[in-house]
């Protein structure tokens, strides 16, 4: 396990990577999907079926797809710890990470076809899933190392309100 054998440092941990589960799925719903004023008489672009998303019609160059990674990072890293935890393979992660990442961002992709000022397609799917991938290896690289340093901020913050 990346993250040592201590019991009292995985529950630290763990509650830590919860957060970081949490706060990205919300930041993810929030950035991805707001106004929240869905049109559900709205059709998909070329009027195909929804579910198959098609083509983003607005081009979004190379600065919107590191935005899609970068915005996928944080689930793939809290993710991944959560994984880690239960004693699943590395290789086991990255593919449910990867997985899980791509089942989700293609959900957000499916509901902003609902949202008027939204575009949706495929290649935020697959930006997106890029992103949950390198936060697998970020987790992996330096994970514990980050876990650590939030850990002792908050003890820290603990110990100063003392």
């Amino acid at each position: 396990m990346p993250l040592g054998s201590s019991n009292k440092a995985r529950t630290v941990y763990s509650g830590w990577s919860n957060w970081i589960l949490f706060a990205s799925v919300a930041g993810i719903l929030l950035l991805t999907l707001y106004p929240f004023r869905f049109d559900l008489a709205r059709t998909p672009a070329g009027g195909g079926n929804p579910f198959l998303l098609g083509d983003s019609h607005t081009p979004k160059g190379a600065v919107g797809s590191v935005l899609n990674v970068l915005l996928f990072i944080p689930f793939g890293f809290g993710l991944s710890e959560k994984l880690r935890a239960c004693g699943l393979s590395r290789k086991t992660t990255v593919l449910l990470a990867l997985g899980s990442g791509a089942a989700f961002s293609y959900v957000v992709e499916f509901l902003q076809i609902y949202i008027p000022s939204r575009d949706s397609g495929w290649s935020d799917v697959l930006t997106n899933s890029a992103g949950s991938v390198v936060g697998f290896f970020l987790f992996e690289i330096l994970g514990a190392a980050i876990l650590r340093i939030l850990s002792r901020a908050e003890e820290a913050l603990r110990q100063r309100e003392s």
